[in-house]
């Protein structure tokens, strides 16, 4: 967001927020039209999507500026036929150096012996170049690696200071001492132009939908599934899916299939990191030298050794045959079956937009992103899609609930999002479903599903009961389980208060990180907030017509500030959207009593603050604390193996 954000502020431009939290490409044609956006960021998969499915939704834009993967020239030069007025600059650039460092403008047309589009030239304060191992200037049109330097260069790594060690090193061409070059591992070469050319890694780091991927990490994590023998992870192009991630597998155990391979890895990896296509062999592909080829596997084409996965059922209509050859078109496999989950088997959000625009279009249908997320399978899209065609009810159709992971047969799970509630915050809490794939796992989503970000219901106790209804519309009656992270959390609280009132059972409270709701709490937060937003308004007054405060405001400021201590971090954090939303429901609820146990899932950033025993005096049940690594942000990404495998436990623990 930082170019997205500052380039259009600085320059006295309109920053449009696309209000849409699951995006697809007719509302983005439509947004576009409608706000008349000149000037649009996109990644290379985005813009090879847009390219395929939709090029014209970029007819209003003057100038488009793509990055964070190799551009595909192919697409580019579609562009510049369908669209000549567009002026496409290619943008590169490591998280390292602060979101760019060097551009270039495409020139159109393109020459036609072109193989690959260039990065360009470095930024102003900034700076490129192209060293050999020892650090010297390689020739034009001989492969180095890239090393960047400038303002924007980073500090080094937070906590790994071996790795700063490694990848940040003095400056030794700065024009004043105490200059960083960052050793990005990038290969490149300068072209007689003076422009420098993207040749690749010097590692095996790969770059998949903007997504750094060591396939090493994988592998480790691949070589420890039981029945694995051994395997290998390369990236394969795909006609429209660019590079994707595929992983060969020699087994030890001849009854291992790829859907338990699959299941193995989400378990413990990331979802990007996992690998959309899994291929079984008898052995791996070796050089003359006894290694593994990977140029062979790169280059292998999913056949017969794909046809070990198995299909789970038939399909039994006319719907169901051409919504699974949609499926199985958009994620390139033949081997998915009717009850395969779009997003486990190699699927994600450019995917599903894709696929969407298809269905749409060959079906002569009508539907949104949020049916694919709630029907993830062929049977249950099509279920959802003879139901609306009938005119009845969806079975679960509704604003609130969102079914994350897969249908198991135990017990569900019904966890309350926290941060905004939406559908799209709901996917941050994918790696604790991934945990419990064995049971249902339902998300309860409190904000409007045409992508506004307006809540359905700003009280909480009313909210709880909605909650409750929709719950007992897929658990009418038994023990429940209920979950919910910061302040979807407290809502889940009110839930289960709710169900105990009810007569019910709820079996088990699982609080994430949430704050208990204390309103004297949050009016100080929002007084600081108040105090924050005064102190940079009196710099601003203060700066009129100059970069700075003069002498006397200076003083000013001084005086002030040791009267409102406060920082500009605390003024844009007490005004961000979300606080504010945290901040109506809260001030209006209060926590009463509970007669069951509360488990507490705590960061290391909030543990220690008294929560423990605000929430204990509340849990008459009594409160069982446990801690896990990082803090409010980190715990539940970062961290996710540990704080998904403590969620787990609590559940699993017998009544």
């Amino acid at each position: 967001s930082t170019f997205e954000i500052w380039a259009a502020l600085l320059h006295g431009g309109t920053l449009i927020i696309f209000p849409q939290d699951i995006p697809d490409l007719e509302r983005l044609e439509r947004v576009m039209d409608e706000q008349r956006i000149t000037l649009l960021w996109l990644n290379g998969s985005l813009f090879n999507l847009v390219m395929d499915e939709r090029p014209g939704l970029l007819r209003p834009v003057r100038q488009l500026l793509i990055g964070g993967e190799a551009l595909s020239v192919v697409h580019v030069r579609r562009a510049q036929a369908l669209l000549p007025e567009i002026r496409i600059v290619n943008g590169y650039g490591p998280t390292e150096n602060t979101t760019f460092s060097c551009c270039y403008p495409i020139p159109n047309p393109l020459p036609e012996d072109l193989s690959s589009i260039p990065i360009g030239r470095p930024l102003a304060n900034s700076s490129a170049y192209v060293l050999d191992d020892h650090l010297r200037f390689t020739a034009p049109g001989v492969s180095g690696e890239i090393f960047l330097g400038g303002d924007g260069v980073a500090r080094g790594y937070r906590g790994r200071p071996e790795l700063t060690a490694e990848r940040f090193l003095p400056d030794p061409f700065a024009p004043q001492a105490g200059g960083l070059l960052y050793r990005s591992g990038d290969l490149g070469a300068i072209l007689p132009d003076g422009t420098i050319q993207f040749r690749g890694r010097r590692d095996d780091q790969m770059k998949i939908r903007g997504f750094r991927i060591e396939p090493g990490e994988v592998e480790h994590v691949l070589g420890k599934v039981p029945g694995v023998r051994t395997g290998a992870v390369v990236a394969q192009p795909h006609p429209w899916r660019g590079q994707r991630l595929v992983a060969f597998v020699v087994p030890a155990d001849p009854l291992l299939d790829t859907a338990t391979l699959r299941d193995s890895l989400r378990r413990q990896l990331p979802g990007h990191m996992v690998p959309d296509e899994f291929i079984l062999l008898d052995e791996l592909p070796r050089t003359p030298h006894g290694k593994t080829d990977r140029k062979a596997l790169t280059n292998t084409v999913p056949g017969a050794a794909a046809a070990k996965d198995h299909f789970r059922s038939s399909p039994a209509t006319i719907l169901e045959s051409r919504v699974l050859g949609v499926f199985q078109e958009i994620l390139g496999r033949r081997e998915i079956g009717l009850h395969d989950n779009f997003f486990t088997s190699g699927g994600h959000s450019l995917l599903a937009i894709r696929l969407i625009g298809r269905l749409n279009e060959q079906l002569s249908l009508n539907i949104d992103l949020r049916r694919l997320y709630r029907n993830p399978t062929v049977a249950g899209l099509c279920a959802a899609l003879n139901e609306v065609q009938d005119g009845l009810p969806p079975a679960v159709e509704s604003e609130y609930l969102l079914p994350m992971g897969e249908a198991g047969s135990g017990r569900p799970v019904f966890f309350v999002a926290g941060g905004d509630g939406g559908p799209l915050t709901m996917e941050v809490y994918r790696g604790l479903a991934n945990y419990v794939p064995d049971r249902p796992f339902w998300g309860l989503c409190s904000t409007r599903s045409d992508g506004s970000g307006r809540m359905l219901q700003p009280d909480v106790k009313r909210l709880a009961k909605e909650f409750v209804k929709e719950i007992k519309r897929i658990q009418p009656q038994g023990a429940y389980d209920l979950a919910g992270e910061c302040i979807g959390g407290i809502m889940a609280y009110e839930v289960a208060r709710q169900l105990l009132a009810l007569g019910d059972r709820v079996r088990r409270l699982v609080l994430l990180d949430t704050r208990f709701p204390n309103r004297r709490q949050y009016l100080r937060a929002l007084l600081r907030g108040l105090c924050a937003r005064l102190r940079h308004h009196l710099y601003r007054v203060l700066s009129f017509r100059r970069d700075e405060p003069g002498r006397v405001g200076k003083r000013i400021y001084g005086f002030v500030s040791g009267l409102l201590p406060f920082t500009e971090w605390e003024a844009a954090r007490q005004f961000d959207p979300l606080f504010i939303v945290f901040f109506k429901r809260i001030l209006r609820y209060r926590a009463k009593p509970y007669g069951g146990q509360v488990h507490l899932i705590l960061s290391q950033q909030m543990t220690g603050g008294g929560l423990e025993a605000d929430w204990g005096r509340v849990a008459r049940g009594g409160l069982s604390v446990i801690p896990v690594p990082g803090n409010h942000e980190s715990y539940i990404r970062t961290h996710i193996d540990e704080t998904a495998i403590a969620f787990r436990d609590i559940l699993a623990d017998p009544d």
